[in-house]
């Protein structure tokens, strides 16, 4: 109750006490076990997970006409396993000590048996199989559209699509001079005194770097030197080691298909880590721009590049319970996920900085799960002309631009008919277009951030990638460019800088009346630093230079945090405004970050 009264009140414009609100429903923490439902084979069958979303038990019909606790049964061995704190290590780089929350079931028995037998008890009652972690009434299981700026082979031609992309023929060899993204980004020839590899060159092993995505071939020549081996289990020999609920989960875990089978057939995982760690100095194919980074293989993408919510949440906290530093997660879906927000949150917690695509729609990305969570670190793309692709996704969430245009890297074998490419360098290496391939040339910098200070929190990278960034459109942080193009090489110069004055929009959220009409929308910011205050402004029209005071001044940080709420008295008159938030530093000058807020 109290949480609601003071969402209801919103942020103060007064002289008191500031304190910026939370909304219950978006800080939702899952500390329980976790039941998924659908199918095995043609019969209805339970999936009992842990807090995480590790397997537990699978339940059948059969299953509870045997034992009819079975499912109370699998709920009291989850819980076990959410209790259990474990330290994981690998190649000297300590990973994070990763205790899942301790807390009691979060459903009482009753609860648990209305869920799943319907209040009568009856087994035969239709279970609902929602997500009820999604953000809609529909009862059909919500999909993801794809990876973002994937292409498996046979989709080559055409123009960029959710879950399409573009092969381009121009180039014959596979050659670090062809990666002009890298380059274009800071990664320049070591002869270049502006190489951001006289920096950090990353030859050292040094930071793992989980891809959540479609798999991996191990395969390849040009594979990334390290891969991720999981130090608490024995190879093949069919026992759950760790006792983390896979079995011999040596190399990361397929969560579509509950194995340790990587093969990536949609080719897109093998594409995103060669960005990040291709072997360097190889005398063949390309260069990655971290070779020293542990790359951490999860599978969560069919061979047509779909997912779901579930997977990724699994996905995510599979990387973070197993010592991942950074993640890189290409893909996403319409609908905002609360159990994926809750993996992005855990995330935080632990350390962990997780670099996400925002999409390429080139329209509104902010009902776009994961690019549209708290702490998701979104990235959209520029083009060769190095400006602003009209592919990319935009919104409050995006954290700057990375070339996505043409990128050079692996290509798996398992991706294609091999008689259907005859050159020996096309079978492996192609280019693809998209966010997806912008987003891990800033997760492998975020690695080398890492791998030149240990010590920074996900917080103090984001403030340097942001404010070393080469600023484009609107001056400052805006919808479109985020804090501008990343600069690969100021910002491993900046490694040992915490000054930094971050200021960026993060969210929009609309509430509608029970009616489904719009009542009001809370506004989510990220100021952090040394500055005087802040306010929060709203002004009409796409194209807004007048502005009038909504919430603040403020004078404390806010961190994802919710600012300020907008009742629709205050938006009158026109369905585009320009929000913008203001901030005066100690200095006195003024620094902004604005975006369009459209309500139809």
């Amino acid at each position: 109750k109290e949480g609601n009264e003071a969402m209801d009140q919103g942020p103060r414009i007064t002289d008191g006490p500031q304190e910026f609100g939370v909304d219950p429903q978006q800080a939702m923490v899952i500390d329980g076990p976790i039941i998924a439902c659908g199918k095995s084979g043609k019969e209805k069958a339970l999936m009992v997970m842990d807090s995480s979303g590790n397997p537990i038990a699978k339940i059948l019909p059969s299953t509870l006409k045997d034992n009819p606790n079975a499912i109370m049964e699998a709920f009291q061995k989850a819980q076990g396993f959410n209790q259990r704190i474990r330290s994981f290590q690998q190649g000297g780089v300590s990973g994070l000590i990763s205790g899942l929350r301790q807390k009691a079931i979060s459903l009482a028995k009753k609860k648990i048996q209305d869920v799943v037998f319907g209040k009568k008890g009856d087994p035969k009652t239709k279970v609902n199989p929602n997500d009820q972690f999604f953000k809609h009434t529909k009862k059909k299981k919500k999909k993801l559209f794809g990876i973002l700026g994937g292409s498996a082979p046979k989709l080559m031609s055409g123009g960029i699509s959710l879950g399409g992309g573009r092969q381009h023929k121009k180039k014959k060899k596979a050659e670090y001079k062809d990666q002009w993204g890298i380059q274009r980004a800071g990664y320049l020839p070591r002869d270049n005194d502006n190489s951001a590899w006289n920096i950090a060159d990353g030859e050292e092993k040094n930071v793992i770097v989980a891809v959540v995505d479609s798999g991996i071939d191990f395969e390849h020549p040009d594979l990334p030197q390290y891969i991720w081996t999981n130090p608490d289990e024995i190879a093949d020999n069919g026992i759950d080691d760790d006792g983390n609920g896979l079995i011999d989960d040596i190399h990361g875990w397929n969560f579509l298909e509950h194995n340790n089978d990587l093969t990536d057939r949609r080719g897109h995982g093998t594409h995103v880590a060669g960005i990040i760690a291709a072997k360097r100095n190889n005398s063949i194919g390309i260069a990655g721009i971290n070779p020293g980074a542990i790359i951490m293989p999860i599978k969560v993408a069919n061979g047509e590049g779909e997912s779901n919510s579930l997977h990724i949440y699994q996905g995510i906290n599979y990387a973070v319970n197993h010592g991942a530093q950074i993640i890189n997660v290409s893909l996403g879906g319409r609908g905002v996920s609360r159990m994926t927000q809750s993996a992005m949150d855990h995330a935080h917690e632990m350390g962990v900085f997780v670099v996400v695509a925002s999409g390429n729609t080139g329209e509104y990305s902010g009902n776009v799960s994961p690019a549209s969570t708290n702490y998701a670190f979104t990235v959209s793309a520029i083009d060769h002309d190095g400006e602003w692709s009209t592919i990319s996704s935009v919104g409050p969430n995006i954290a700057l631009l990375a070339p996505g245009e043409e990128i050079l890297s692996l290509r798996s074998k398992d991706s294609f008919h091999k008689r259907a490419i005859k050159d020996p360098i096309k079978k492996l290496y192609f280019r693809q277009s998209g966010t997806s391939f912008s987003t891990p040339i800033v997760a492998a910098t975020a690695s080398l951030l890492l791998a030149k200070n240990p010590d920074l929190t996900p917080d103090q990278i984001e403030d340097i990638l942001l404010n070393t960034a080469n600023d484009m459109g609107t001056k400052g942080w805006d919808d479109h460019h985020g804090a501008g193009s990343l600069n690969a090489t100021e910002a491993l110069k900046a490694a040992d800088r915490t000054d930094f004055l971050t200021v960026k929009l993060d969210r929009f959220q609309m509430n509608l009346n029970k009616k489904k009409r719009f009542e009001s929308v809370d506004i989510y910011a990220t100021v952090r630093g040394d500055f005087e205050s802040f306010t929060v402004g709203v002004g009409k029209g796409k194209r807004a230079t007048k502005f009038k005071q909504m919430a603040g001044p403020f004078t404390v940080n806010a961190n994802h945090a919710w600012v300020a709420r907008i009742g629709k008295d205050n938006l009158r008159g026109s369905d585009d405004w320009v929000v913008k938030i203001e901030v005066k530093d100690k200095n006195g000058n003024i620094r902004s970050a604005q975006a369009l807020l459209e309500l139809e």
